[in-house]
């Protein structure tokens, strides 16, 4: 019997990175599968190959190569600005947005029209616990991209 479960045990072993963690930022979200490989950290990448979670200074990302689960970083205020708001080369009706958290992690965010409203995708690797940042942050970045807009229309 247990050499039968024994692959399907190996399997779900294998679908779990090695050395895995996640970020809590203070009260603000979680940067989920976050590895370290060789002293290295290795930040989860969006859908195989986009790079949408970046730490910008380097006492956060020491602190990434030693933490224990649960990794958190505690912070008392967080604020953002959106440091790069361009179109999409590929897509019309497309944008991209870094913004900067705390001048610390910066997330890459995509703003979409469609049917004549906006959408804004967070990072896929990152779960924001707070809803009132997403929203102020997802008002910053319609607001930026109805202004794009206009001003491509004119």
């Amino acid at each position: 019997m247990f050499l039968r479960c024994l692959p399907a045990v190996a399997g779900l072993c294998l679908a779990i990175p090695a050395g895995a963690l996640n970020l809590t930022y203070g009260q603000a979200f979680t940067v989920e599968k976050i590895t370290r490989q060789n002293a290295a950290v290795q930040l989860p990448l969006s859908r195989g190959k986009y790079a949408n979670v970046k730490l910008l200074t380097r006492p956060v990302y020491e602190f990434l190569t030693t933490c224990k689960t649960p990794c958190r970083l505690e912070r008392d205020t967080v604020t953002f600005t959106v440091q790069d708001f361009r179109a999409a080369k590929t897509h019309s009706g497309m944008w991209i947005a870094e913004v900067e958290i705390n001048g610390e992690i910066a997330l890459t965010f995509l703003v979409f029209k469609q049917g004549g409203q906006f959408s804004i995708k967070p990072p896929e690797p990152v779960k924001f616990l707070d809803e009132t940042l997403l929203e102020t942050i997802k008002t910053r970045l319609k607001a930026l991209a109805q202004q794009d807009e206009m001003q491509t229309h004119k």
